[in-house]
């Protein structure tokens, strides 16, 4: 489970750890490649597509242009990825498993 804590005023997370992928370098293969969605990230380059922890950072990454987050509390992730059910079905992401909570499981 995510627990809030100090390190939300940090920036720690700066990539997919599945792929080692930063996102600044995601940001560059996107704009250079034209992707403007977080399918077309994860198709070219898988980041999201194993343990999904990345997905709502990834959405973030496309929104503002930012390469590093604090790390997400339960709801803030539940929120994002609500707003992106079409990417979390798209790979039957799990989300209460994720996050660990069973009840946001259906998202």
């Amino acid at each position: 489970m995510i627990r809030k804590t100090d390190a939300q005023t940090d920036h720690p997370v700066a990539g997919c750890i599945c792929y080692s992928h930063s996102f600044a370098r995601l940001k560059e293969l996107a704009g250079q490649n034209g992707w403007r969605s977080v399918d077309q990230i994860m198709f070219y380059t898988r980041c999201g597509s194993s343990c999904g922890l990345c997905l709502p950072y990834l959405h973030l990454m496309l929104l503002t242009g930012e390469e590093s987050f604090p790390v997400l509390t339960q709801e803030q992730l539940a929120s994002i990825l609500k707003k992106r059910e079409d990417t979390a079905s798209a790979v039957h992401v799990d989300i209460g498993r994720l996050i660990g909570d069973p009840d946001l499981a259906d998202l």
